[in-house]
């Protein structure tokens, strides 16, 4: 498991880094949709970052601009942070275990280790990604 949780914690620290610079060009202001009216049955949808300027713009329509917001770096870090502190809690998990050779703990280190593949999944098609990371069923 602690390769795999070395390879999570890589993929998650670098996707932080980039919400962080993406953070970085809007200031500290949340995300928003908006859309403006460009005929009777057109609308333009765009996001908006901190000075009420597009951040992006001609998405068309209303719902790919909500997705977009729903992505913004503050809530893409807060996510990111969780996933880092699932990996910290499964290594501790995992070193009690290895160290007690108690059931119960064995138990949790192994469920912590199918968790871990579960989230690895994303990154199946990642260079270091290992096939022996696959969840089985």
């Amino acid at each position: 498991m602690n390769d795999l949780a070395q390879f999570l914690g890589a993929q998650y620290r670098q996707q932080i880094h980039v919400a962080r610079l993406a953070a970085e060009k809007t200031g500290d202001a949340r995300w928003k949709p908006d859309w403006r009216r460009l005929s009777e049955q057109h609308f333009d949808a765009r996001v908006l970052g901190g000075d009420g300027e597009p951040i992006f713009d001609g998405y068309g329509e209303i719902v790919a601009a909500e997705y977009v917001v729903s992505h913004d770096p503050f809530r893409a870090i807060a996510d990111l942070e969780a996933k880092l502190a699932i990996l910290d809690h499964c290594q501790r998990v995992q070193a009690y275990a290895e160290a007690e050779q108690r059931e119960e703990y064995l138990l949790a280190a192994g469920a912590c280790e199918a968790a871990l593949r579960i989230l690895a999944q994303p990154f199946a098609d990642h260079p270091g990604y290992r096939e022996e990371w696959r969840p089985t069923p």
